[in-house]
């Protein structure tokens, strides 16, 4: 079995999420017709909020909101149908750690999931009977959600994405209790031009989200084939080699720079009929990178080892798909809206999740290699890039993010990623994700 979204969250099996959007796509097609009434900002009529409107619902429950907290303490859960549609709509009320909560959960594959998204959570203080905040899920994903909060006669609203705040104190027309029933288009109707909502529910490309399926379940099925070794890759016959010295080594495997250059050798070679060049891909680049401090080390440290290689690895390929002549720094990626880049370091690793999300929206089809850098060593302590590892970020269907990350003939979890490197920071060059994709063969190890 194949998993597609396996973090905190349960588990989906690729096979039968393709099949029913493959075979049933009618049910998408309806799903995208009946979810929402209004488009967003900036884009034609026909788009709409891709999740149920479960605003008619509220209004109808408005004299339970507006309850006193006993009474409302005494309901017990309902289950209510959306009007013209045949989603479900849990109306429930808790109590925890001296607040009171009122939950509209939207029915997401016949379960009711917190976080699912267009579910509505208004909050209440028991002591005073305040109300507190409203909280919307707009993604299925427990850090993907928006804040609504009373200030003076309006509200004020912060916008958060996989975890992350990224619009704090927005103003909105309406007062506070007003939104405990508009619907949420209404929201983003009122800030579109303060909250950058096309790339909150971003354009899904069918063909894109298939190509990288069929990649990553090709990936998966080599990564147990693929042996670990200190310093180990394959040159350009495809033989075990060490990076280091070119000669053939006692232990045979791929370390994280050969792990790299196995992924982009599998779009390489159909395209050129050879693996890449190691020594092209150890070029030094002493003029364009560095400074004086670094380069008395270049030969003894070598610490900008990872920053040549993924930038090499980058122009190589880009040579071999265009026929144009690679650069060296053309492939960096070095601009986001939500994360500051340094110059040969690249973003903190804390900032992965959403430069990579942006990415996604922005550049489908893409895929990065990273070079870990640090603070190293201290006779003397020099930045050196002392890791690499390869990042695919994928659009879903339901205008999630998934971020697939491969590092060592291994997959992990982006989260694992950043918990390890955290304080970090990760340099990024951006690749084409070719449908040419053919894993390298790996030379048999002779066990004796």
């Amino acid at each position: 079995m194949i998993v597609l979204f396996c973090d905190d969250n349960p588990c989906v099996d690729i096979r039968r999420f393709l099949k029913f959007f493959l075979f049933f796509p009618w049910v998408f097609i309806f799903s995208l017709s009946v979810f929402g009434q209004s488009s967003l900002p900036g884009r034609e009529s026909s788009w709409t909020v891709p999740f149920p409107n479960n605003s008619s619902l509220r209004r109808m429950k408005l004299e339970d909101i507006l309850a006193a907290p006993t009474e409302q303490r005494m309901k017990r859960d309902e289950y209510l149908i959306l009007p013209f549609e045949e989603t479900k709509v849990q109306f429930s009320v808790e109590t925890q750690q001296g607040f009171l909560y009122l939950l509209f959960i939207n029915e997401l594959e016949g379960r009711f999931s917190t976080y699912s998204a267009g579910s509505y959570i208004i909050k209440r203080d028991l002591s005073d009977g305040q109300y507190i905040q409203i909280k919307v899920f707009y993604k299925t994903d427990p850090g993907s959600f928006l804040r609504i909060f009373p200030q003076d006669d309006r509200a004020k609203m912060d916008v958060f994405l996989q975890g992350m705040e990224l619009y704090s104190g927005i103003n909105l027309p309406l007062p506070f209790q007003d939104y405990f029933t508009e619907p949420f288009e209404s929201l983003v109707q009122a800030t579109g031009n303060m909250v950058d909502w096309e790339l909150l529910f971003p354009r899904y490309n069918p063909r894109i989200f298939l190509q990288f399926v069929s990649f990553l379940e090709v990936l998966r099925e080599r990564l147990p084939l693929i042996p670990d070794a200190e310093d180990g890759a394959l040159d350009s016959r495809g033989q075990w080699v060490s990076i280091e010295t070119g000669a053939e080594p006692e232990i045979k495997g791929l370390n994280c720079s050969g792990f790299a250059k196995w992924i982009v050798d599998g779009f390489y070679e159909p395209l050129k009929g050879e693996y890449l060049d190691i020594e092209q891909l150890k070029t030094r680049h002493l003029e364009e990178r560095g400074n004086r401090w670094s380069r008395r080390r270049e030969f003894e440290r070598d610490p900008y080892f990872g920053l040549d290689w993924t930038r090499n690895l980058a122009a190589a390929l880009y040579e071999a798909s265009t026929g144009l002549p690679g650069e060296y720094k053309k492939y960096d990626l070095t601009a986001s809206a939500f994360a500051v880049y340094r110059e040969d370091v690249g973003f903190v690793v804390e900032d992965l999740p959403l430069v990579l999300y942006e990415r996604a929206v922005l550049a489908p089809g893409k895929f990065y290699l990273g070079s870990v850098n640090g603070i190293f060593g201290d006779d003397p302590a020099l930045r050196q890039h002392y890791h690499v590892a390869v990042f695919f970020p994928l659009l879903l269907p339901d205008g999630r993010v998934r971020i697939y990350v491969f590092e060592r003939g291994r997959e992990t979890r982006l989260e694992d990623f950043t918990r390890r490197y955290a304080g970090e920071s990760v340099h990024l060059v951006e690749l084409e994700a070719l449908d040419n994709f053919r894993p390298p063969q790996l030379p048999l190890l002779h066990v004796e």
